[in-house]
C-alpha cells in the first residue's frame, strides 16, 4: 500500500471509529442476551433452543443461529467487559472495512476512496455490537482471499483450509453465513466463463 493509499485509509477509518464509537445501551440493544445465551452454553454445554426471556411464553421454541456470536461476545466481556466488546466491535469492524477497501483501491483508488467516503454514514448507522459484526468480517475475508487468489497472489491449499475453517465459525456466528458460499460459486462462475471465452481475464488491473 503506498503512502497516499495509507493516508486515505487512515482518514476514512478515523471516521468510521467516531461513528462507531458509542455508549453502548443495553435498553434499547440485545447484547445482555447474547452474553447470557453464551454464559449458559459454556456452563452446560447445551444451545439454548427456546425463548428464556419471554414472560407470556418462555417455553416457545427457537433456532438458535447464532449461539456462537454468544459465546465470543461472553468470552470478550468476561476479559474486558463492555469496554472490551466495544473494543472487539471497533477492531472487527476496521479490518473488515480495510479488506473491502483494499480490494476496491487495488482496482482503482480515487474510486474506492469515493465510495467508501459515502458508504462511512451507512456504516455509522450499525453502532450495536450484534452477531452482524462477524458476517462484514467474513465476507470481508473470503471476498479478499478469493480476489488475490484469483490474481495469482497466493496459493490455493490456503482457500482449502482457511475459507471452510471460516464458514464452520460463520455458520454458527450469523445467518448470512450462506454469502460464504456464494462469493465461492460467483467467483467459480467467472472463472468457468473465462475458461470458455479463451482465458480472458473478466476483471483487468
Amino acid at each position: 500500500m503506498s503512502w497516499a493509499r495509507f493516508f486515505v485509509f487512515a482518514l476514512l477509518a478515523a471516521g468510521l471509529v467516531y461513528l462507531l464509537s458509542q455508549k453502548i445501551n443495553l435498553s434499547t440493544a440485545d447484547l445482555g442476551r447474547h452474553i447470557k445465551n453464551g454464559e449458559i452454553f459454556l456452563q452446560n454445554l447445551v444451545i439454548p433452543k427456546t425463548n428464556l426471556y419471554s414472560y407470556t411464553y418462555p417455553g416457545y421454541p427457537f433456532d438458535n443461529h447464532h449461539w456462537a456470536s454468544g459465546v465470543i461476545f461472553y468470552l470478550v466481556y468476561k476479559a474486558g467487559g463492555f469496554a472490551g466488546l466495544s473494543i472487539a466491535f471497533l477492531a472487527a469492524s476496521l479490518l473488515a472495512f480495510y479488506l473491502f477497501y483494499d480490494i476496491a483501491a487495488s482496482n482503482h483508488a480515487p474510486a474506492a476512496a469515493f465510495t467508501a467516503l459515502f458508504a462511512l454514514p451507512l456504516i455509522g448507522t450499525r453502532t450495536e455490537i450484534r452477531p452482524e459484526v462477524f458476517s462484514y468480517f467474513f465476507a470481508a475475508v473470503f471476498l479478499w482471499m478469493l480476489w488475490n487468489f484469483q490474481k495469482g497472489r497466493g496459493p490455493a491449499k490456503w482457500l482449502f483450509i482457511i475459507l471452510p475453517l471460516t464458514e464452520i465459525l460463520w455458520v454458527n456466528t450469523h445467518i448470512y453465513f450462506i454469502l460464504g458460499p456464494a462469493l465461492t460459486g460467483a467467483f467459480f462462475l467467472e472463472t468457468m466463463i473465462a475458461a470458455f471465452t479463451g482465458g480472458r481475464d473478466l476483471w483487468p488491473q
